[in-house]
């Protein structure tokens, strides 16, 4: 399913990618401010959304995959207060909602090239304003490798891997609109 999921979410991916415009965030505090509260928006709303599924069946803790929380923080830090996060597109099942994590679950591994950038360019740190890009630390890999067990379990040819792949595209797009607004 992972292949599947490469293979065939890579221009959303890409598009996503795209919107984040990582040079232009990292130029400025302000800029930065503006990256944390899309990131914010997005995280918390997608952790609200997903949290509604019970994934437990499928070897996924949603409860220790949260970060928005340190969103929050990293926000309040900079002297900034994490806004009103709008409603995303709903996630209709636990398989769609295993496609959104595969979307945030890999963003985890993208906040180790940005945290050493920020680091360097803006000053901030794990304490102060980066906090969300150092991720679960020294579990990131172990619960990326778990994720991609639970997501590999099932076929992409399935209805279930369609959802999957279907979460995890939606996901992109919204990432991509939100992150365009700023």
């Amino acid at each position: 399913m992972h292949q599947h999921l490469l293979v065939n979410t890579r221009a959303w991916h890409g598009v996503a990618e795209s919107a984040f415009a990582l040079r232009r965030r990292l130029a400025s505090i302000p800029s930065y401010l503006g990256l944390l509260q899309s990131l914010w928006c997005l995280h918390s709303a997608f952790e609200r959304s997903v949290h509604q599924h019970d994934l437990s069946a499928h070897g996924i803790d949603v409860k220790e995959r949260k970060r928005a929380h340190w969103l929050a923080a990293d926000l309040q830090a900079l002297g900034a207060e994490p806004e009103v996060a709008p409603a995303l597109h709903p996630i209709a099942s636990a398989a769609e909602a295993i496609g959104c994590l595969y979307v945030l679950e890999g963003s985890t591994l993208g906040g180790q090239v940005i945290l050493p950038q920020a680091v360097r360019l803006l000053g901030v740190s794990e304490h102060r304003g980066a906090r969300f890009f150092v991720g679960h630390g020294e579990r990131n890999s172990r619960l990326w490798t778990d994720f991609l067990h639970a997501l590999n379990a099932f076929n992409p040819q399935s209805e279930e891997g369609r959802l999957i792949q279907h979460g995890a595209i939606g996901t992109y797009a919204e990432f991509a609109s939100v992150l365009r607004m700023r």
